[in-house]
């Protein structure tokens, strides 16, 4: 377009003046994220319900052939043989319990398997697949005797006999300090497996699966729709 002004001499002069344009918009705005998502669930929910029920159904089936295992739990404690030792021997002995060093000596004693096996065997208990952990208890000299099996009353049996064993070899270390059950165990609860749990997380898992499974599907659909 052009426009003409007078310039002083009475003459006109025209010049070209560029027009701006303003570009309709080229696509509408975008819709939100979370709309998209809600709707992509109401769509699609069938979808997202059946992969996160067949998640949770193979996790349970997985979950439950696996082999049960218990454990069972004792309470023993580190303690000074009083009637080997004389008065001022005794408070000594006290003192060293203070240090915590003989408890978390009769700790790693308890799960180490080489030093209880032969004692076990000894009291009729074979080798097995069973996983013993001795724990000191903070500000104690307790220690939480765990034992891990397959049967929960040898589970029990074992967390029983692991003390005396322990404490012998504590007084073979120290001589004055032995190792006694103060609250013997009962028969070991389940710990494994968890089929239920395991049903839960699979449903978690299986709902992010199920919604990107809906999610490539809408999408393919909609590519489609515009090749087409």
């Amino acid at each position: 377009m052009k426009e003409r002004r007078r310039t002083p001499a009475g003459m006109s002069e025209s010049h070209d003046v560029p027009l701006t344009r303003v570009a309709p918009d080229a696509q509408p705005h975008a819709r939100p994220r979370s709309e998209e998502i809600l709707r992509l669930l109401r769509v699609r929910l069938p979808i997202v319900v059946i992969v996160a029920a067949l998640s949770a159904l193979t996790a349970w089936i997985l979950a439950s052939r696996q082999p049960a295992v218990y454990r069972a739990t004792a309470i023993a404690a580190v303690a000074p043989l009083v009637d080997k030792l004389p008065v001022g021997d005794q408070v000594r002995g006290v003192e060293a319990l203070d240090r915590r060093t003989i408890v978390a000596t009769a700790a790693a004693l308890a799960s180490t398997p080489e030093t209880i096996q032969s004692g076990l065997e000894k009291t009729g208990i074979a080798k097995g697949s069973y996983v013993i952990r001795a724990i000191p208890l903070p500000n104690t000299n307790l220690l939480r005797v765990e034992v891990e099996d397959s049967d929960p009353a040898r589970a029990a049996t074992i967390a029983n006999r692991v003390p005396p064993i322990v404490g012998q070899q504590t007084i073979a270390i120290f001589k004055f300090f032995d190792l006694r059950v103060v609250s013997p165990a009962v028969a070991g609860v389940q710990i494994a497996p968890r089929a239920t749990r395991a049903a839960a997380a699979g449903v978690v898992l299986g709902l992010f699966l199920g919604t990107a499974v809906a999610w490539a599907i809408e999408k393919l659909r909609a590519d489609a729709t515009r090749a087409a």
